[in-house]
């Protein structure tokens, strides 16, 4: 609690405060503000010349205490004044909802968190798609609770004065970094900015920082993780964390913490990096979460490239089992580049033996006989357009399966993964979890099917007759994870590995000095069936992996076998006529090139079309074969040929 007790006014207009603090011993200490104008760069429309008047702590200079209404006036449009209720308690109203915060025992509490962070948002901070009515088919499951959190316990302070409530900027951006907006104080300035756009912000590094500084920092990352984070299940700390808190669990989770704990609070900012490169190990998530993500430059300075050379500098020959679990987990991560570096490698060659039918900037249909693949890079907007005409161009051609591939794919917005699954089940819906306050919210958006720019029953005549499914892999992570879990929920056949696991929003958030990291969301996709999300979807049809490099993992014959029997098609034997190599239906000079080209290792054939190439029968796939397809296509047929006859 700090609440003011004196105002003196300065020579040079600064204005003086003085408060009361209990210290840790019971005594009471007293420790001076000052309220100082300080300049904004403000949101878009939120006015160019803005200044908020902040309040600066005379043993902590490097942390403006922002009004609270200058704060909400940029980031939200309020049509409601903030009430005092007496007693150093104020309501903050926005919407049908409220935040309420007591000055004199240091809380922040809402009646519904949810409701409060998405109501009268500024278009700026989150802009919408045209595609999805974001208004439309939100719904709340079981009860609604609401969250109360104390401040005090993280020795974090709120002032109030004058009947003007300050929250230090940066716990202002814990709470409210999912509304897409964040504040970063450089150089005696605010800035006001989408919070996406902080992503690799570095701040200033002297080699030393304040005792007091340390312990602020140290305590609101504690707070942050603890109040306004999602809690993966991957992550080692996760359990000790829900059960007593990040504090705690560095003091006791193991004989390696206590140390990680006391180089978050040194004042040597070497030692205090290292800190955060060891903790990225014990709440490593799979991707979401980088506590390093902009000290790159910083740790190889010092000689941190790899989780062998960190060990090294900090525990030099020292081994014991706590720091082989450290090392263990920078294995699991090399193992899982390598993984995807092979599949990649596997994936392209595979590619190569389809038949290109479109292509755009970021996404590309191919096809191998009736089925068809559509490979994207991230779930974004640009995929939307696309998506919707490889379909149609799909359905023109009379497909039959309709794979999407996100074995490579790198994550993106789960709302586009939404969409897509709307186009391929009929009664879509989905779920998602706010971790820190248990609620549960069902989403049962409209979406402009059809893309025409309006919602109405056209779109609900967009459908498509394909057996779908969605191949993926053990590189498949965030919402190339999310979007087969959604398919899987729905029904739709899931092929390859079990995905990476990652089930909250990926959120970019400041250390207090201005430096960027990441950290998992409190957002959490939910599975229907109460699977979590986080340890990964399991394939339906498990396909050969990285056992072999990923060798066989697109083979088509396979994947079509797989797919008939998630669906309960009677099961395709291998079908087809010899000459016709690329399985599109037809025999022609292309089917020669392509065995020309098998031939001299620049393509290679699955099992389907191993048997399609052996036209004269020999058992071998040579030129000779090649030659005979190339003279069938211009009228010239031996009579012991087997082109165009069915496969045996």
């Amino acid at each position: 609690m700090k609440k003011v007790l004196s105002v003196i006014l300065s020579a040079a207009v600064i204005l003086s405060y003085a408060a009361i603090s209990a210290s840790a011993d019971g005594d009471e200490a007293q420790i001076n503000y000052e309220a100082k104008q300080i300049k904004v760069s403000a949101l878009p429309g939120k006015g160019e010349n803005t200044e908020f008047t902040c309040l600066f702590r005379d043993d902590l200079p490097e942390v403006p205490f922002v009004n609270v209404e200058d704060y909400f006036g940029q980031v939200y449009v309020m049509d409601q004044d903030m009430s005092d209720l007496g007693n150093g308690v104020y309501k903050f109203p926005n919407g049908d909802y409220s935040m309420t915060v007591d000055a004199q025992n240091d809380t922040i509490s809402f009646d519904y968190l949810e409701g409060f962070m998405s109501s009268n948002l500024q278009q700026a901070v989150v802009p919408g798609y045209s595609f999805i009515d974001s208004s439309s088919g939100a719904e709340s499951v079981g009860n609604v609770n609401g969250l109360e959190l104390n401040l005090a316990k993280y020795n974090l302070d709120i002032v109030e004065k004058d009947g003007i409530v300050y929250i230090p900027f940066c716990v202002l951006n814990d709470l409210f970094m999912e509304t897409g907006t964040i504040m970063r104080f450089k150089n005696e300035k605010l800035l006001m900015t989408m919070s996406m756009n902080t992503m690799g912000a570095k701040g200033a590094f002297d080699e030393t920082r304040s005792k007091e500084f340390a312990k602020f920092s140290y305590d609101d990352l504690c707070f942050t993780i603890d109040c306004c984070c999602g809690r993966p299940s991957i992550a080692l700390l996760t359990d000790s964390i829900i059960n007593g808190g990040l504090d705690n669990a560095l003091d006791t989770y193991d004989s390696i913490t206590p140390r990680v704990k006391a180089m978050l609070l040194s004042e040597n900012v070497e030692e205090y990096c290292l800190g955060l490169a060891l903790l990225q190990y014990y709440l490593d998530d799979g991707g979401h979460t980088s506590f390093v993500y902009s000290l790159d430059d910083r740790l190889a300075y010092m000689g941190i490239t790899d989780v062998d050379s960190l060990v090294k500098k900090v525990f030099g020959d020292e081994i014991n089992d706590d720091i082989a679990k450290i090392i263990a987990c920078g294995d699991a991560e090399k193992a899982a580049n390598q993984d995807l570096s092979d599949l990649t490698a596997s994936k392209s060659e595979a590619y190569k033996s389809f038949e290109t039918v479109k292509q755009w900037q970021s996404a590309v249909l191919c096809r191998k006989g009736d089925t068809y693949f559509f490979n994207f890079d991230s779930f974004d907007a640009n995929v939307v357009g696309p998506f919707k005409e490889a379909l149609d161009c799909a359905k023109e051609n009379g497909a039959k399966n309709f794979i999407l591939d996100v074995t490579t794919n790198g994550g993106g917005d789960d709302t586009i993964a939404a969409y897509m699954v709307s186009l391929m089940a009929d009664n879509y819906s989905y779920l998602e979890k706010y971790v820190v306050t248990n609620n549960v919210i069902r989403f049962n958006q409209r979406m402009d099917k059809n893309l025409d720019g309006v919602f109405d029953e056209k779109d609900n005549e967009v459908k498509y007759d394909f057996r779908f499914a969605v191949i993926s892999s053990s590189s498949s992570y965030s919402c190339a994870n999310i979007f087969p879990c959604m398919a899987q929920d729905h029904g739709i056949c899931l092929i390859g590995e079990k995905t990476a696991g990652g089930s909250c929003a990926v959120i970019p958030r400041l250390y207090p000095n201005g430096t960027a990291y990441n950290a998992s969301g409190y957002m959490m996709y939910l599975r229907e069936e109460g699977k979590d999300p986080d340890t990964g979807a399991e394939p339906d049809i498990p396909m050969p992996a990285a056992e072999a490099d990923y060798k066989g993992f697109y083979d088509v014959e396979a994947i079509n076998k797989g797919i008939a029997e998630f669906y309960g098609d009677p099961i395709p034997q291998i079908t087809g006529v010899y000459g016709d190599v690329d399985l599109d239906g037809k025999v022609s000079a292309k089917d020669s090139l392509l065995i020309q080209r098998y031939v001299i290792n620049m393509v290679k054939f699955d099992n389907t079309q191993k048997k399609a190439a052996d036209v004269n029968g020999d058992d071998k796939i040579t030129a000779k074969d090649a030659l005979e397809i190339q003279r069938y296509s211009i009228g010239h047929r031996n009579a012991d040929s087997r082109i165009n006859t069915a496969i045996a």
